[in-house]
């Protein structure tokens, strides 16, 4: 009997299907929204702008903020008030900018009458780690228990050393502030940033108010442990002081990045919003060109980059901060009404930020507003211009352990929907899943997408076709190097399920050799065991110490890479499981630019980051915005992401990616039925060229593909 496809979140709606007898032949219309869901109603009367890159997607930002009239809510995992949204001009008082910074462009709209409220993750040591808030938290103080704030300016703390030197101690007063003799543009930056939070946080930016919000871990512990692989509390690492449940558990984040522009003026009728992966913080913003050294892109003079900074930072010629890409969606239409609904509540829960404080605003302290009706829906919202606005559908889809989520047949204490859109995603792809994700390591999605291939494979014999007739689908990965160690363990698995784990040797070598240190000593043990009973005590243990070192017990890490199942490749590099075929081929690449910067010692290519998460299928289903896929983004962070089944603005965006992707050469055409096949070929080929030219050190790619290697390993994991 054939098995239906997967589908264990009970996403998909039953259908009856009619068949021409005389024909045999039927139609359907294949659901790629979460069309049972209540809470995240699918909305139509849109607009849909995508931007690639964070060049064109905060500029088209800028834009929409300057023509606000009446609010501007904006909600940040970091908020970087010294960072330009449009660049190209110089202006002196912001040399390091090469523009106007956000925080300027923010304190014009509210001095106009704009309410602006932001709403920006804080957590004391998980900000300070993550200098996400730059400018407020103090990265150098990341161990203390209680985290850091930024006490003083550069001019406050030259005016202190300056007091102490001259014998006066610590009771040096300035009521106000001397400039070095010798200020870096560095500290430049980083007094502005200082300055604007006092302000911003005390009030003394008329209109502009800031709410802060963290985890709930209980909340969140809750929805973790409906995860089929939660986090583990025993694969230690930082000297045993965390571990991966405990920094999943209590370290979530608010990792969304929505912006609603005047959604209740006029009756919403100009109402504008953005869904991204972007982060309103410097180091996201990038030309589309991702060049080895962008002059626009801001000097990296601390060299935390990447290796190429800290290369050219020794050379006493820093370069710009590394290439960075991604995405953002502009939105008009009735989809606001659930990114309002987004903003509102959580920015009801949130308590102001607290104040910086400074000799500055000692006197001066904000005032918590009046709470967002969540409610609201504006009359003139939907946009009925012509039948391609009122067709488009759009649904907002989350992760947000803080509420619940409905549908039709269930409801949950936690809101998933991001997962069961990804899970339903799998199951009705059939030509090409193309993914870009910044953190690729959730093997239970890769599980998924193999019980979907067998109920698919299944199918096909019991049609009486064989599995060399079956539509094969492509998976195609782009995602960069883990950025930490602590994500090795978790990729590994995943790549593993997918086939690909010889692309990550050292962790493989790694779990191969505890392997065999386990197989020859539980042997040299038996070896001992057997040993005729005249062989006397003091001899046996003489014995023992000539073998293998004692045995020691796989690591939790170790023996989870053990269970995942691998497939391996037919001749034609399509996944066998089982001994049965998936009719599925696999292909993980990263993104890399080459070194056209004249400076050949800072080497042939660089690695351009990958933050974006997006998933495009077989022209018909896209989703973008927030939320990686990794256990994290899937249950504990909260997350926000828009999806669509509109071919007319997946097919053309696919080209575009595709085109950049590979030098303007594989776009896939315009019917990728046809000729998906062809262009996985081509990608796999290019993505293998651009990596030898890459190890053999020619600063020669066309596009920015390459194959995926990573040789590191590591025993320890952050899930």
């Amino acid at each position: 009997m054939v098995q239906p496809a997967a589908d264990p979140l009970k996403t998909l709606n039953p259908q009856i299907v009619h068949i021409d007898p005389q024909k045999r032949t039927a139609t359907i219309t294949q659901q790629w929204l979460l069309e049972k869901s209540k809470s995240h109603p699918i909305r139509t009367g849109n607009r849909l702008q995508a931007f690639i890159g964070g060049r064109a997607g905060f500029e088209a930002i800028a834009v929409d903020l300057e023509a606000a009239r009446e609010s501007i809510d904006l909600v940040c995992w970091g908020f970087d008030p010294g960072m330009a949204l449009v660049r190209g001009t110089d202006l002196a008082a912001y040399p390091w900018a090469h523009g106007e910074p956000y925080g300027e462009l923010l304190r014009r709209k509210a001095a106009q009458g704009v309410k602006v409220r932001l709403l920006v993750w804080y957590s004391p040591q998980g900000s300070a780690k993550q200098n996400s808030l730059l400018g407020y938290v103090d990265p150098s103080q990341v161990g203390v228990a209680t985290g850091g704030v930024i006490d003083h300016t550069s001019d406050e703390m030259w005016v202190i050393t300056s007091g102490m030197s001259a014998g006066l101690g610590g009771g040096v007063r300035w009521p106000s502030l001397t400039p070095t003799p010798s200020k870096s543009v560095a500290e430049l930056r980083l007094d502005y940033c200082t300055q604007w939070w006092r302000q911003a946080t005390a009030g003394q930016i008329h209109n502009l108010e800031v709410r802060a919000r963290d985890g709930v871990p209980q909340r969140v512990k809750t929805s973790v442990a409906d995860e089929a692989d939660p986090p583990q509390g025993s694969a230690g690492t930082h000297g045993g002081i965390f571990n991966e449940r405990m920094l999943i558990e209590d370290h979530a984040t608010h990792h969304q990045k929505p912006i609603l522009i005047d959604y209740a003026h006029q009756e919403g009728s100009l109402a504008v919003g953005y869904v991204m992966g972007l982060n309103s913080v410097s180091d996201y913003w990038d030309c589309a060109t991702h060049s080895f050294d962008e002059p626009l892109r801001e000097r990296d003079f601390a060299g935390t980059s990447d290796d190429v900074s800290r290369r050219a930072l020794r050379s006493g010629q820093p370069v710009s901060r590394k290439p960075l890409h991604d995405y953002a969606l502009r939105v008009e239409g009735r989809a606001l009404i659930d990114v309002h609904q987004n903003f509102s509540r959580a920015w009801n829960r949130a308590p102001l930020l607290p104040k910086l404080a400074a000799a500055s605003n000692a006197k001066a302290h904000a005032v918590r507003s009046a709470d967002v009706d969540p409610l609201l829906e504006p009359r003139r919202l939907g946009k009925t211009d012509g039948l391609a606005e009122q067709r488009l559908r759009l649904q907002v889809l989350r992760t947000q352990p803080e509420e619940g989520y409905d549908d039709q047949a269930q409801r949950w204490a936690f809101d998933k929907s991001i997962k069961h859109a990804y899970f339903q995603a799998a199951s009705s792809a059939r030509n090409y899943i193309y993914l870009e994700n910044q953190y690729f390591f959730y093997e239970e999605w890769a599980r998924h997408l193999k019980s979907c291939r067998v109920a698919f494979m299944e199918w096909v014999q019991a049609a009486g076709r064989t599995s060399r007739d079956a539509r094969t689908l492509h998976l195609m990965v782009v995602m960069p190097l883990p950025e930490d160690e602590g994500m090795l363990p978790r990729t590994y698995d995943t790549l593993k399920s997918l086939g690909q784990g010889a692309s990550m040797s050292g962790q493989r070598g790694a779990y191969a050799d505890q392997e065999k240190r386990l197989s020859d000593r539980q042997a040299w043990d038996e070896r001992l065991a057997a040993l005729p009973p005249e062989v006397r005590a003091d001899e046996r243990a003489v014995l023992s110490t000539m073998g293998p070192r004692p045995l020691v017990p796989l690591s939790v890490v170790v023996r989870d890479a053990q269970k995942v199942k691998e497939p391996t490749l037919d001749k034609d590099g399509v996944l066998m499981q089982d001994g049965r075929s998936l009719g599925l081929k696999v292909l993980i690449c990263k993104m890399a630019t080459p070194n056209q910067s004249g400076r050949a010692r800072l080497g042939a290519s660089r690695d351009i980051y990958i933050h974006s998460k997006l998933l495009m299928v077989d022209d018909c289903f896209m989703t973008l915005g927030s939320a990686n896929l990794n256990l994290r983004s899937m249950s504990a962070d909260s997350e926000i992401n828009l999806a669509t089944d509109s071919v007319a603005h997946v097919r053309p965006l696919r080209q575009q990616v595709w085109a950049m992707q590979t030098g303007g050469k594989y776009d896939g055409g315009d019917d990728l039925t046809k000729t998906v096949g062809d262009t996985f070929g081509r990608w796999q080929e290019l993505a293998s060229k651009n990596k030898w030219n890459i190890d053999h050190g020619h600063p020669a790619m066309t596009g920015f593909i390459a194959k995926f290697e990573d040789i590191r390993t590591a025993t320890h994991r952050y899930g």
